[in-house]
């Protein structure tokens, strides 16, 4: 398996120091947080060549800044275009392979399922339109998430990622929006924990499901609440990580695990400096003991 992190683990860190703890550690990717004006500092409305600089910065350490994560609420507001041209121009300069986008609670704006989910599909097909216009041939036929591979595109266009999160977390209703969009570039961002917390459908029940669908993958353990989640060491928690990792073996996964450690909500120590080993030590462990 591929390993890699989300930069909520360095909130306010440049992006040289997190590739080096990054190289140091053992991780080979990174997931930029993007539209929260995090430390690293590249953003949509970067210059061209300060990201191309950032790309080949992490490329020589052996980094692959893989995937951009997104704010955008596609059941919720109507995609921007604009802002989705920027970032898949983004997305092209650093080489990252994938952008994950959410769905929203819908409910919250006063919709129900039905236009929620009419909405969302509409805004996933219209952006995997823009993907296939402005990107086609980003990706190569090697390495994580290659043209033609489990978690890349048919053509290596971008790859628009809709996570299980939020009110979007029913297996069915997130196989069944992808199934109804029908595009080979969007695909699912499937983060277990979050499905297993919010709809109570353990990763053995809920996988076959949405096997089909998933291009890219979030992890990272938790406690069993329905509040503000508490995430907590592989192991600790409520999700299966054997059953997790059995099922992305079994469909042949070649995109990224990006750990998902957001730093506020680390149960116990935060410092990434010692999560962050013991995390890709853990997963490590259970991929050689399913091989």
């Amino acid at each position: 398996m591929n390993h890699g992190f989300m930069t909520f683990s360095y909130p306010k860190a440049s992006l040289a120091a997190i590739i080096e703890d990054a190289t140091q550690f053992g991780y080979t990717g990174i997931e930029l947080r993007i539209g929260r004006n995090q430390g690293h500092g590249l953003e949509i409305d970067s210059s061209h060549e300060l990201l191309t600089a950032a790309r080949s910065q992490a490329e020589s350490e052996g980094v692959h800044l893989y995937s951009l994560a997104s704010s955008f609420q596609l059941a919720v507001e109507e995609l921007d275009e604009e802002e989705a041209r920027q970032t898949l121009a983004m997305a092209t300069a650093i080489g990252s392979r994938v952008i994950r986008v959410f769905g929203g609670a819908f409910k919250d704006e006063g919709l129900d399922l039905a236009s929620a989910r009419s909405r969302l599909v509409s805004g996933l097909r219209r952006f995997s339109e823009l993907s296939k216009e402005l990107t086609a041939g980003s990706a190569d036929d090697t390495g994580p998430g290659r043209r033609g591979g489990v978690a890349g595109s048919a053509d290596g266009s971008v790859v628009i990622a809709l996570e299980s999160h939020d009110a979007w977390t029913d297996a069915t209703v997130l196989a069944e929006v992808l199934a109804e969009v029908s595009k080979d570039n969007v695909g699912l961002n499937w983060d277990p924990y979050h499905i297993v917390r919010m709809h109570g459908t353990s990763v053995a029940d809920h996988f076959p499901t949405i096997r089909a669908w998933v291009k890219h993958v979030h992890v990272h353990d938790g406690t069993a609440t329905t509040g503000a989640p508490v995430l907590t060491s592989v192991g600790t928690g409520i999700v299966d990580h054997e059953a997790m990792i059995r099922g992305l073996m079994e469909i042949g996964f070649d995109g990224f695990l990006m750990g998902e450690w957001i730093h506020s909500l680390m149960e116990g120590n935060t410092d990434p400096v010692i999560y962050l080993p013991r995390e890709l030590k853990k997963l490590r462990k259970i991929e050689a003991s399913l091989e």
